[in-house]
């Protein structure tokens, strides 16, 4: 996967980060996608990435369409209170609820914490939306259906998963569920027939798809929450068989 940060280097292509600046391997905080695309103020909003690092820093919603890095144009955007401590940060993955205040269409823009990118010293990084080609975030009227986390984040097919936020309603349509990326979960049910889904919390079962990385979202009444994070482990610490041909 390449050289680690503040290995050596002659090429951009021998670094896992793709940066070799000065014979030095360095890493570059990048926004990769956010989800979902638009919501009310108070949307839990997931932002994916690489490079945010472990320690939280800010995110800022835009006053305007095309605010410049550097301006006052911005408001900042928090964790969702209504969830409790849990952790909103990592390296990956940034989950907060968009503001109140800003413009109808708004980029995203993540500060961090100082961190070291590979160069050995301390420095805040900045990276926008707009600076890949993202569209805005659209501010709607729209009430959807919020992540803030899932206990736990991993787990094999069968184990049980909560998923906590916001927004989850009462179960009632054949299309309300619990999606792992295209599959959709099975919400468990209590002896006496009680389903596990409330306003905040749904318990499901992992379900019988290949190990690896992927998203987990809601939907509810047709309207699909934020992406989280999750990652579904080998049955009993091994693979999965997988057909080469036919």
């Amino acid at each position: 996967c390449g050289t680690c940060a503040g290995g050596t280097c002659t090429a951009n292509s021998q670094c896992a980060g793709g940066i070799c600046s000065g014979g030095i391997c360095l890493t570059k905080t990048t926004i990769q996608s956010f989800s979902p695309p638009s919501g009310a103020p108070g949307t839990f909003v997931s932002i994916f990435g690489q490079y945010f690092g472990t320690t939280s820093g800010h995110v800022y919603f835009g006053k305007n369409s095309a605010p410049s890095v550097s301006s006052s144009d911005w408001v900042e955007a928090f964790p969702p209170l209504s969830c409790g401590a849990f952790s909103y940060w990592n390296n990956n993955q940034i989950i907060i609820q968009a503001p109140t205040g800003t413009a109808v269409s708004t980029p995203i823009k993540v500060v961090t914490a100082p961190r070291d990118n590979g160069s050995g010293t301390l420095a805040v990084e900045t990276d926008l939306t707009s600076a890949h080609g993202l569209a805005n975030f659209q501010i709607t009227t729209t009430t959807r259906p919020g992540i803030c986390m899932l206990i736990p984040d991993n787990g094999a097919p069968g184990d049980l998963v909560s998923v906590d936020g916001k927004n989850f309603g009462l179960i009632s349509l054949a299309s309300d569920g619990v999606f792992f990326d295209a599959q959709k979960a099975l919400v468990l049910t209590s002896g006496s027939g009680l389903v596990g889904w409330t306003d905040s919390l749904i318990s499901v079962a992992t379900p019988g798809i290949l190990a690896g990385h992927l998203s987990v979202h809601v939907s509810k009444n047709g309207f699909e929450s934020n992406k989280v994070e999750y990652t579904v482990n080998p049955v009993n610490g091994g693979t999965y068989p997988t057909i080469s041909s036919v």
